[in-house]
């Protein structure tokens, strides 16, 4: 073996090992270089550094995953037009349809609400694959009614997109609706019998089957979500009950000319004290279904006990076991305007699922928050819990959710998950919530978004470096062509906009097919932010140097409890 320089290495051994005959001479102090001299160096080498690992430029290697190239993010929807609450749109939701090659977008509005005591309505708008809107927003709930405290849910069937929220009332319903194009359609509730709330709906859709299968909490809710200060709007539309013996159900529908017909349904949660905001997935590869849920049947007296269960389910709906705890955990509340709870999603592989939640955790007078995850296979118990994300606190902020919400998705192509979350973090540019992602492979192994191996935990990396609350994330995946990508959707405070304005953003990742280019991600830079938005010469990234921060002074605000007055009747 040779070096650069054409000297075999046993000969570069052996000059190492040659003694010094040079003498050594002693440099004037007066020589030596100053402070100023030193430091303007290490500057120059931190630059000629940036600039060898190709700061944002591409790097060929040799096989593994693919570099993720971050997209501009894109307003996907904003209203603006009554300076008060009624400017907020949050809560999105996605999904994509392959066959027409695009996604549809919905979220919770209230634009048209008449008074503080209203529901919301669903908003939704078509995305080309690139997360580029297509035509105007459109309304899809008819009448106002959808609960405060309830994300919509949407997924693609065999005749185009379905989607599902919760509408309040004397008992909290469901409701579900076609969507194959902007037109005005009829809300339609799904027909079970129940003398309880029923809320928190995710939907999912067997091509084979041909059915929706819809899993929902029915009974009382405890904890949801706040879309605003409780003291100024009651949101607790389907109740806020620590004594609820609430159930987790799955049902199997079909829609006919547009009207739901129910086939089956099972309850999924086996114990008592409540079952709270479910999730669901189904693997084509297992041809099974999973179901996670927050439960409360070992929380005792403890007001804030969150257990994380997991049932899976035949294609049938049968169970194929029984509930599979995944973890234990308190999630005090240090401040009742803001809730914390595990808040569990699920992802399918065509061999599996990765289950992520939020865990707190007490070490002497630290409190611990993190993401974490853990594989199920298709029998058995689950894998080993892992980390996915930390969450960073120099100090306590009581008051403000550790917690957001979370979301994940699969791409097949390239056997790896995406898991996004929105959360508060202690930053540079101060504590807000932003809204982060994470690769992760089938293995379990974390991923740097130029897809190298990441050894520990981080951060998380932010996909939206304006310096503004970001609240409610939402993701879907894109496998067509081997041309891979997800669209991330999350609720940010409008830019310049008033301190009640909110609008959905989207920003598209796009992973090419494996042993393509590489984007390295940058070393030097401090490790309490993980800025990883590197430019792309086929991709318009955001330049890091040139963003003007746009921090609001509700800078404390929590991704469930937004302090907005209200200033309308």
């Amino acid at each position: 073996m040779f070096d650069n320089n054409q000297r075999p290495n046993h000969v570069l051994r052996q000059e190492r090992r040659k003694p010094l005959t040079m003498p050594i001479r002693p440099i004037a102090p007066s020589r030596l270089p100053s402070r100023l001299q030193i430091g303007g160096a290490l500057l120059a080498l931190s630059c000629l550094l940036l600039l060898a690992v190709g700061y944002g430029a591409p790097m060929r290697m040799a096989g593994g995953p693919p570099a993720a190239i971050l997209l501009t993010p894109t307003v996907i929807a904003a209203y603006r037009a009554s300076v008060d609450q009624r400017d907020i749109d949050t809560y999105p939701a996605l999904a994509y349809d392959a066959a027409s090659g695009r996604y549809l977008a919905v979220w919770l509005t209230l634009r048209n609400a008449t008074a503080t005591n209203v529901g919301l309505d669903v908003y939704g708008r078509f995305l080309d694959r690139n997360g580029t809107p297509m035509g105007a927003q459109f309304r899809i709930s008819d009448a106002g009614s959808a609960a405060r405290s309830n994300a919509p849910t949407v997924t693609v069937g065999g005749d185009g997109f379905l989607v599902a929220w919760t509408t309040r009332g004397a008992i909290c319903q469901l409701s579900v609706q076609p969507v194959t194009d902007t037109s005005p359609q009829p809300d339609h509730i799904l027909p079970l019998a129940s003398e309880t709330h029923m809320h928190s709906p995710q939907l999912v859709y067997h091509a084979q089957r041909q059915r929706y299968v819809i899993t929902y909490s029915s009974g009382d809710d405890y904890l949801p979500p706040m879309l605003w200060d409780t003291n100024m709007a009651d949101v607790a539309d389907c109740g806020n009950n620590a004594a609820s013996n609430s159930e987790v159900r799955a049902t199997e529908f079909d829609v006919v000319n547009g009207l739901p017909i129910v086939d089956s349904t099972v309850t999924l949660s086996a114990g008592q004290g409540g079952a709270f905001r479910p999730a669901i997935a189904y693997s084509a590869g297992l041809d099974q279904y999973a179901v996670v849920w927050e439960d409360r049947r070992n929380a005792a007296t403890e007001a804030y006990a969150f257990d994380v269960y997991a049932q899976r389910l035949s294609a049938e709906l049968n169970r194929t076991a029984e509930n599979v705890n995944l973890a234990t955990g308190n999630y005090a509340n240090l401040d009742n305007s803001a809730t914390w709870t595990p808040r569990p999603i699920i992802a399918a592989s065509n061999a599996g699922f990765l289950a992520t939640w939020f865990e707190r955790t007490v070490a002497g007078d630290a409190t611990i928050w993190r993401v974490q995850s853990r594989l199920l296979a298709a029998t058995g118990m689950p894998g080993t819990p892992f980390t996915v994300m930390r969450m960073s606190f120099a100090q306590p902020h009581p008051g403000d959710a550790p917690t957001g919400f979370l979301g994940s998705a699969y791409l097949d192509a390239l056997q790896e998950f995406l898991v996004t979350a929105s959360s508060h973090q202690e930053t540079l540019a101060g504590y807000f919530s932003a809204a982060r992602v994470q690769r992760v492979a089938t293995t379990g192994d974390l991923l740097n978004l130029d897809g190298t191996p990441r050894l520990t935990p981080g951060l998380g990396n932010r996909i939206d470096a304006a310096n503004d609350i970001q609240l409610a994330v939402a993701l879907a995946a894109d496998n067509t062509n081997g041309d891979n990508r997800y669209l991330v959707g999350y609720s940010k405070h409008a830019p310049d906009g008033h301190s009640q304005d909110f609008d959905i953003w989207g920003m598209t990742i796009r992973l090419d097919t494996p042993q393509v280019t590489h984007t390295p991600t940058p070393t030097l830079i401090p490790t309490t932010e993980d800025p990883t938005l590197a430019p792309s010469p086929t991709a318009t990234a955001i330049p890091l140097t040139t963003i003007t921060p746009t921090l609001m002074p509700q800078a404390t605000a929590t991704p469930y409890a937004l302090y907005f007055p209200v200033v309308w009747q």
